[in-house]
């Protein structure tokens, strides 16, 4: 039996002996020797007088019901091509849960084993489009309501139109931007078509303005934000870097009381750059934790849109790194991302 591998086998992956394919080829030797074998007994089962299984006709039939056999049985198993051509007409016509077949070797095992691949891919792209216009349905219902009301009662007179009034109509429009912008950078990441303008930037100068913008707020809400750290220049996108920082620090503050201490800290490994969040929440729920990342992913008493975290995970993942998040067992949550030096 063969040993070598073919040209269709995977790289790397070593042809065993006596695989299929090789008893496959010693497998057509059998119905020549079974031709043979009956031309005899008719030969002799003719001199015997029974000219009606006179050689060829008895075993040219039973040699060709036994191949017909065989092909069916075998066939299918390294040449799926009718198989696959059906599935390539269900798949263009949208049933993305069909399947082919993996077959035991031939020159299709690979274009097979692709198909699948490619139909499970786009079986999840599916779900996941349905799922994304579902919740964004969901998030978009309760501003549009808000502003739908708040504009009936200006019309009927309810409300007099006082500049609170419009400062509120005009925070839920900001909402809906502010969602609007979050979801075109997920498709933008998601589709492989999220720019990246990289240079050399000063983390500590980032983690600085990063903080500054959000001190108001901080302050307005009795909690202390610190930066750990020395000096380290990093290769990132700075808006990018800046968008996830932001993202991570605006989450920290939501989930944060007042004399909480909120700390930004950053060190360089032989990886590359860390920068960590802390903060003295009460922490990520057990079952929400493996899905913090996730779109429309946010705890019971959660005012975000739930893009924050999963812009902060695409955003890291376009520069190389990698982000995670924990629960610290002294309280609060900790969510650390890795850039690559």
């Amino acid at each position: 039996m063969s040993s070598r591998r073919p040209e269709w086998w995977p790289e790397g992956e070593h042809w065993p002996p006596g695989h299929p394919r090789d008893r496959f080829r010693w497998w057509w030797l059998i119905p020549p020797l079974v031709l043979f074998g009956l031309c005899g007994i008719s030969y002799a089962i003719k001199e015997s007088g029974r000219g009606f299984f006179w050689f060829p006709w008895f075993p040219i039939l039973f040699f060709l019901f036994f191949f017909l056999i065989g092909r069916r049985r075998y066939r299918p198993r390294f040449f799926p091509v009718r198989s696959l051509v059906n599935a390539t007409s269900r798949l263009a016509e949208g049933d993305y849960s069909v399947r082919v077949d993996e077959v035991e070797g031939g020159p299709l095992r690979e274009v097979v084993a692709s198909f699948n691949e490619m139909a499970k891919r786009l079986e999840t792209a599916s779900a996941q489009r349905r799922q994304l216009l579902a919740d964004l349905g969901h998030e978009l219902r309760t501003p549009l309501t808000v502003l739908q009301g708040e504009i009936e009662a200006l019309i009927d007179g309810v409300h007099p139109p006082e500049p609170d009034q419009l400062n509120r109509l005009l925070e839920e429009i900001c909402v809906m931007s502010h969602l609007l912008d979050d979801l075109r950078t997920l498709s933008l990441s998601e589709a492989g078509e999220l720019k990246l303008e990289k240079e050399e930037v000063d983390l500590p100068g980032l983690l600085e303005e990063v903080v500054s913008s959000y001190r108001g707020v901080a302050d307005r809400a009795g909690v202390n934000i610190v930066i750990e750290g020395g000096r380290a220049a990093v290769e990132a996108d700075p808006v990018r870097l800046r968008e996830v920082i932001a993202n991570l620090l605006s989450n920290a503050l939501r989930h944060s009381q007042a004399r909480d201490v909120v700390t930004i800290g950053h060190q360089s490994t032989a990886t590359g750059h860390e920068v960590a969040v802390i903060d003295q929440g009460p922490g990520i729920a057990p079952d929400l934790l493996p899905r913090i990342f996730e779109r429309f992913v946010r705890g019971p008493d959660s005012t975000g849109t739930g893009l924050g975290l999963a812009i902060a995970r695409d955003l890291v993942r376009a520069h190389g790194g990698v982000i995670e998040a924990h629960n610290r067992p002294e309280g609060g949550t900790e969510i650390r991302f890795t850039l690559p030096s």
